[in-house]
């Protein structure tokens, strides 16, 4: 028989010595039910066995403890994966390095989807970097990610539907923010719509000013009358 423990921590930490190896069942929980947990950020109830399962990859396992409401959202986008990836700068950076372009390249910082973090900001240095292309040279890249495009069409489109909604209102936030790590990094890429950007915008529903029915319409989705992403 195989040895059974029950663990209660967060769910980032499973990528350490690949313990997702060990786990039988994993789900999110509501930090609130555990007032007396030291760390609080992403909590996960799991049943890990000493023996290795191999029924979990870390990305299956931060789907598992991602918010429900989206679970449909992140499948579309871990099985349509068009290598649309965050990818991390350099903390120790001042200043973006040469061979980012402000035509190809989206930048935002790493705790965008951290409830309480910055992001979405139009006074951000993401958005004078994406949108207004203003205050370059004397910017600041502390902690920030940035996604390649291969056009300036799909960039802007992109970009255009990363603010078209306030923090933690609009669907670009809120898939970040229900993601069980606070900081962005490749590992979350399926909160990221790997759409064809460069088209999306010839949809007719972003025609109207709808971008996220419009980026979830591409993807066969859309909100139902709760707010939970379903199949169309």
């Amino acid at each position: 028989m195989m040895n059974k423990c029950v663990v209660l921590m967060p769910a980032s930490q499973y990528r350490i010595k690949s313990l997702y190896e060990h786990v039988g069942i994993i789900e999110g929980v509501d930090s609130r039910v555990f007032t007396d947990a030291i760390i609080v950020c992403n909590l996960s109830l799991a049943e890990c066995y000493k023996e290795r399962l191999n029924k979990y990859t870390y990305q299956s396992i931060m789907l598992a403890c991602s918010g429900k409401e989206y679970h449909e959202y992140y499948k579309w986008n871990i099985e349509h994966n068009r290598n649309i990836v965050i990818i991390g700068i350099d903390n120790k950076l001042s200043k973006a390095p040469e061979y980012l372009s402000t035509d190809l390249d989206f930048i935002e910082i790493r705790r965008c989807g951290k409830c309480g973090g910055g992001g979405y900001g139009i006074g951000g240095y993401g958005y004078r970097w994406n949108v207004t292309k203003t205050d370059l040279d004397n910017g600041w890249l502390h902690s920030a990610f940035y996604i390649h495009f291969d056009t300036k069409v799909s960039k802007d489109n992109f970009a255009k539907w990363w603010y078209s909604g306030k923090k933690g209102e609009s669907l670009a936030s809120k898939a970040l923010i229900e993601t069980p790590i606070s900081t962005c990094s490749s590992i979350v890429s399926y909160a990221i719509p790997q759409l064809d950007w460069e088209n999306t915008s010839n949809n007719p529903l972003w025609k109207e000013g709808k971008y996220d029915e419009a980026v979830l319409s591409e993807m066969g989705l859309k909100f139902d009358e709760n707010g939970v992403i379903v199949k169309c």
